[in-house]
């Protein structure tokens, strides 16, 4: 599955919590982000180093793309 799971609409975006709910509204911040849908893949990889939150953060910020 991939997009946008959804949270309850009650939920401070800050501080997601995900619990199933009759009201649920967009997780993400980003107005095309689609809704949870399946997807197949031909192919993928994983990198050998976990990427955090920050180090996209940086890396962003380093290339002059938005946060």
């Amino acid at each position: 599955m991939m997009g946008d799971f959804g949270m309850p609409c009650d939920a401070d975006p800050e501080r997601p919590v995900w619990r199933e709910t009759e009201n649920m509204c967009n997780a993400s911040h980003w107005a095309d982000t689609s809704p949870a849908h399946p997807v197949e893949l031909d192919s993928y990889s994983l990198s050998k180093y976990e990427t955090r939150v920050m180090d996209m953060d940086r890396y962003l910020l380093a290339h002059n793309e938005p946060l």
